[in-house]
């Protein structure tokens, strides 16, 4: 008898164990801020429509929309004169198009470089002075890598999400030997796109010493971390009502019958920083959601602004941001952060 409830016992306990583990696993952020006032660093009157930014110890680092093959570079500490640009042309050290590596630990680095991806095809290291850009390596990319966004690469693989969208799946990590390993969006194994390739399309971030990866979903509110292997770790939702894309045909740049969730995605070596939109043509001011690297949620940021992309320095003192303005200009706005 004694040994009949000793078995119970344990099993119960088991049982409890498991249940507090599928607990842990999802949960949901309550809809409760702290706001936040941003300051103009630079106004956007007489600069270009930057759409990304990056942060080294020296320079801020902007790309822009109508000339795809420009960098601009600016001293932190002074927004008044442009200190630098690549000019766009097929030159050896020319830029054609280019877009921020999200993550990099395959290559060592200089505190004010920055890594990018040229045409989609070549990575580049790109050296930022007071007086010149060069570029101090150019890798061309594996020849059957997909097209893809927010680049990460790590020691041995590449991660992305494929920029003309994969139905049914989200992001991938691909190896030159082994090929392609496809990740789907966790828990939603019954819910099949049949028309929408760009249902599950995200933001991506990888942090290959954590071991941790955060997507977060572009029509979907909800946030997911895996490890490095595509195991899940958190399953975030935000809000009150669930949020999903319809499954209808769209194109890339036409996704106005989706509402909008997160839009972006940065990280620093502590923290991992998400833009929330929750409109139907970018039209809300923003929402940004802080977490650690293990999918723990610290705070959301109610901002006074509509944020296109941002970029956080590495001490998490202050955000970055690319702001839309009334002229359909961007001002770049600083936001002080609290301690975290």
């Amino acid at each position: 008898m004694k040994k009949e409830i000793g078995i119970l016992s344990l099993l119960l306990f088991l049982c409890g164990v498991s249940s507090c583990k599928e607990k842990s696993l999802s949960y949901q952020i309550p809809e409760k801020e702290n706001h936040i006032i941003g300051e103009i660093w630079k106004n956007a009157n007489d600069i270009s429509l930057y759409t990304d930014v990056e942060i080294t110890d020296s320079y801020y680092v902007f790309t822009e929309y109508e000339n795809e093959g420009l960098l601009h570079v600016y001293d932190k500490n002074n927004p008044s004169a442009e200190l630098a640009s690549a000019i766009h042309g097929r030159e050896a050290t020319g830029l054609v198009s280019v877009e921020f590596v999200k993550s990099n630990t395959r290559y060592p680095s200089e505190s004010d470089d920055v890594w990018i991806i040229d045409n989609k095809s070549r990575l580049k290291q790109v050296r930022c002075k007071k007086d010149s850009l060069m570029v101090v390596r150019d890798i061309a990319l594996p020849a059957n890598l997909n097209r893809s966004i927010d680049y990460n690469i790590t020691k041995d693989e590449f991660y992305g999400v494929p920029s003309v969208g994969e139905r049914n799946k989200t992001f991938y990590f691909f190896h030159p030997d082994s090929g392609y390993y496809w990740i789907d969006m966790y828990d939603m194994d019954k819910k099949r796109y049949n028309k929408n390739d760009f249902a599950y399309y995200s933001n991506l971030i990888v942090h290959e010493k954590r071991e941790s990866i955060v997507c977060a979903y572009r029509f979907f509110n909800k946030i997911q971390f895996f490890d490095l292997r595509g195991n899940i770790i958190k399953d975030i939702f935000y809000g009150k009502d669930r949020i999903e894309p319809k499954d209808n045909s769209v194109e890339i740049s036409d996704f106005k019958d989706n509402l909008k969730c997160f839009i972006d995605i940065c990280a620093t070596d502590q923290y991992v920083f998400c833009v929330y939109d929750g409109s139907y043509d970018y039209t809300n001011l923003s929402k940004i959601m802080i977490f650690k690297w293990d999918g723990i949620h610290v705070k959301t940021l109610q901002t006074d602004r509509i944020i296109k992309s941002i970029a956080v320095d590495k001490l998490n003192s202050y955000i970055l941001a690319l702001t839309a303005n009334e002229f359909k200009g961007r001002d770049i706005v600083r936001y002080k952060l609290d301690k975290l």
